[in-house]
Order: structure tokens, then sequence, then C-alpha cells
């Protein structure tokens, strides 16, 4: 048998950051922060208690012991995140293992456990031997344990129906098993529901279950990539970036750890990772992937159509602001330089006289006062015209556009190269003579080409980094796009197929589509 230690019986402060069993806290202790501001953390076993094990999920995985759940469920409720005082009693250092009481105001949280069943006392068979190395309040929870078994309250039931969850095997980690995962998101995929993260595998990675069917599977954090956390064994040496893994770790651990949260499946992506949005309440509902964001302790990630683009938009916005304050993983970070110009006459309306390319065309003004005539060259801002359909979205501009009058806002300018927005008067017509036809819902009189040609995948927006100046329909531009995607219209199309003018069909044997 293991020899313990008896310890002086100091009271100390703490919050509870975790329950992982029925008998188990996880405590931070107050007023003792580390250099990294994470409090030292202790996990205390309620002294002379024995709760029911919970299943092991993973390689070996186990079924629950009869009440394991509700047992850990009614310490978690109690307890979960408040402020306790606790006192160690006794320890098992080789097994590194510290049994202690624990006080929810001035009450005891064993009373609670044992009054109502959720944990048995564990025998003491020589009390001379055993002496120190048992609860303080042995007498007092032997009171307690009579009552609840008299009252067949929790553990000491006789109806054990429905005492042990009906677990199907975990989906962490299994590859042969990513078909469930994506049925659980036809299952459940677009809708809030109801979970308990049980662990964290750093700040963006959770393992949860997903409730009331206690689906065990891993969720990815849509939006975000947290720092990774590295396996001492394998790689010891301490560096900057691992302790901002661990504090943003630590950061989601205290505001999701063993607590309710809500998630909505996005969709699994092409590496086979569930992806999804957790929402957490502290005070009031908070996203946690904006919360690492805005605080500095995780990155913003593109994951295509499993956001919707008013979320990428947020999560944009706060990796920004974070970016400019210059917080944590963002501490030395410097706005790239820019070969940004001033830019003369940034509004006028013209003819256009010739369009250049895909995306550039020429537009000709006249001086008021000396009728003389003046072209300028202008490319549509924030936008990329691929190859692929440069001469389909070249013909489409001469179409709509030669020979029409046009009103031009210069956004920004880069060497010789002038970038705006181009809005003309869509006229109405026959399919035939507009294709490009206006989305259902569009209601804008002057329309911007660019964000007509975008909702028929005709171009795609420029995915421009931060502090780089972007057009002033930016947003309108990222949702014509996100539409496109999802409606798989033009280059994003499964049939797509490359566009090539006349001239150019003209002299390939090959055949294409001509425009």
């Amino acid at each position: 048998m293991a020899s313990r230690v008896i310890m002086a019986k100091a009271m100390l402060k703490g919050i509870v950051k975790a329950v992982p069993s029925g008998d188990t806290l996880v405590i931070m202790e107050i007023g003792d922060t580390a250099s990294t501001g994470i409090p030292p953390e202790r996990t205390i076993i309620l002294s002379s208690l024995m709760a029911p094990k919970l299943a092991r999920r993973g390689e070996k995985q186990t079924t629950d012991e009869p009440w394991a759940w509700p047992s850990r469920e009614f310490l978690r409720n109690l307890c979960i995140g408040k402020e306790v005082k606790f006192q160690v009693d006794y320890t098992l250092p080789q097994r590194r293992l510290e049994f202690g009481t624990v006080f929810l105001g001035d009450k005891n949280v064993a009373f609670y456990v044992v009054a109502q069943g959720w944990a048995k006392l564990k025998t003491v068979r020589n009390l001379d031997k055993d002496k120190g190395e048992f609860s303080p309040y042995l007498k007092e929870l032997k009171k307690w344990e009579d009552k609840a078994k008299e009252n067949r309250a929790g553990c000491w039931s006789k109806d054990t129906a429905g005492s042990v969850r009906d677990l199907s095997p975990s989906l962490v980690g299994d590859p042969d098993r990513e078909h469930e995962i994506i049925n659980l998101v036809e299952e459940y995929g677009g809708r809030e529901i109801k979970a308990i993260v049980e662990y964290v595998k750093d700040g963006s990675t959770l393992h949860v279950y997903l409730l009331p069917d206690y689906h065990h599977v891993r969720v990815f954090v849509a939006g975000v990539k947290a720092p990774s956390i590295r396996n001492w064994i394998v790689e010891p040496l301490k560096t900057e970036a691992e302790d901002l893994g661990r504090e943003s770790k630590h950061f989601t651990e205290i505001h999701v750890l063993h607590r309710e949260v809500r998630t909505v499946l996005e969709g699994v992506d092409e590496h086979g990772k569930l992806i999804g949005s957790v929402c957490y309440l502290d005070g009031q509902r908070k996203d946690l992937a904006t919360q690492l964001v805005e605080n500095g302790l995780a990155r913003y990630v593109d994951c295509g159509l499993l956001l919707l683009p008013d979320a990428k938009r947020s999560l944009k916005s706060s990796e920004l602001e974070a970016k400019k304050s210059q917080l944590k993983m963002w501490k030395s970070y410097c706005p790239p330089p820019t070969d940004l110009r001033a830019i003369e006459d940034q509004y006028f309306s013209g003819e256009v006289v010739e369009v250049v390319s895909g995306d550039c065309i020429v537009v000709a003004t006249t001086d008021p006062d000396t009728d003389s005539v003046a072209k300028r060259r202008v490319y549509l801002s924030s936008i990329r015209c691929p190859r692929s359909v440069n001469g389909k979205a070249k013909e489409v501009l001469k179409k709509h556009l030669l020979k029409h009058q046009v009103h031009v806002s210069l956004e920004y300018s880069r060497k010789v190269k002038e970038f705006g927005s181009v809005h003309f008067e869509l006229q109405s017509g026959s399919a035939e003579d507009f294709p490009l036809a206006p989305p259902a819902g569009y209601q804008h009189h002057m329309t911007n080409i660019a964000e007509l040609m975008v909702a028929h995948g005709l171009y795609e927006v420029i995915k421009h980094r931060d502090f780089e100046p972007t057009s002033d329909h930016y947003d309108e531009l990222f949702d014509a796009e996100y539409n496109a995607i999802a409606a798989k219209v033009g280059m994003h199309s499964d049939n797509d197929r490359p566009y090539v003018s006349n001239g150019q069909a003209m002299h390939s044997d090959k055949k294409y589509v001509v425009a």
C-alpha cells in the first residue's frame, strides 16, 4: 500500500475550473498567478468519498458505472465556476493525489454529495493505522450517508433503470467512422444543440458530448485556429509560442470546460474535421471564436462555406482590432508596407470607350470648361478575373458597358493603376439580351458591375491582407461570392470549362464554350 503524507490543514481559496467526476474538483488558486497569467491548479479528491466512475473514452473505452453521470452532473452544477475554500487533508505522493475538504460558502461540499446519495464513504478498516488519512468530518458524513441509504437516494436507489448511459463508440480520432460524423451534421447541422465540453485539447479544439444522445465528438471551433501545444515528452523545449498556446487553452477551459454550451455543427471540412460554432454564457451569451480572436489568443482562418459571411466579417474585424492593439499573439505585429499613392479626381462620370480585359475598362470624360476629352483606365477594385473566364467576362463588359455612361468611384491606387467601383444603369430586357440579369432581390437602381459579375461566377473576390484598402462595397462582393459558390454558378460550377473570346476560338482546335 502506498504511504500517505498527512498535510497541515491550511485553508486556501480558489475557483472551480473543472469537475472530472462526482468526487473530484480541479481548483484554480486565487492570489497566486504565474507569469503567463495562468494560476496554479490543484486536483482535489473529496476525502473519504468514492463516486462511481464515468466511462473512459478513447482507445480503451469503457462504460459508466451505475449513476456515474448524474453523480458528476450534481457536483458539476453545484460547483463549476464558483469560488470555494479548501484544505488538503492527506496525499498519496507516489500517485500525485491530493485528498481534501471543500467548502462552498460555509457548507461542506462533501455533505451535499453524500446527502444526495451521489457518493459513498470509503471503508476505514483500521483507524489507528490510517489515523488522519480520512476526512476530519467522517462522523458527520456517516450520518448523511445513513439518511441517504434510508431515503434510497442517488446511488442507493433500488431502481437502476437509466443509471447507465447508452453510449455509442466515441467518434474522436477514428477515421473509419467519418461517415458517422457526416451523418451527425446531416441530422443536427444548422441548428443549435446543447453540449457538455469534456476536454480542451487547445484553445480551438474541444471534445464534447452532444446532448441528449451523448455523441462524443471532437469539434474544431469554426473560423479560428489557436496556437498549438506541443508534446512535452517529445519536445520539452519551452518557447514563447508554447506559453501562448497554454494561455489560449486556459482561456477556453475557464469558459467552457465541463460547462453546458450551445453549438452549431457547421459541417465537415476537406480533412474530415467537424467544424462547429460554440457559444457560452458569461453574464451574457458569448461566441467562443470571437472571444479568442478579440483577446489575441487565436487567428482567423477561412473555412469556406462553413461560416456565413456576417460571421466571417465579424471575426476578421475582431482580428484586425487585436492586431492594431498588438494583443498577445500580435504583440510584434507591424502593418505591411504599402505602395499606394494619392488619387486625383476620385469621383467622375463618363463613357466607356474601351474594354481592356475582363476587369479593366477605359472611361472618357469631358471637361465642361474646355470640352477637352480625357481617358482614364479603371481597374475594378477588390476582384480578380481568372484566365479561365477572362474572355467571357470581357465580352460581358463590352455588352453592358461599352459606349454606355458609367459612374466611377476610385478607391485606391497602386503605382500607375487606379482601382475603383463602376456603376451603370442596368437596362431591362430579355434574358437573351441581358444575360447578367440581377439576382432575385437585387434592388439597386445603379448597378455595381463587379458585384453583378461576382454573383454570376465571373470574378473572384480578393482576400485582402489586413490594413490593405478595399472596395467600398467589399461586404457586398463578399456576400455575392458566397452565394455564387453555394449556387455553383460560373467558375464555381462542377461543369466549369474555360471560356475564350471569339477570336481565340477561331485559332483553336479544341472545343470551348464561346462567349
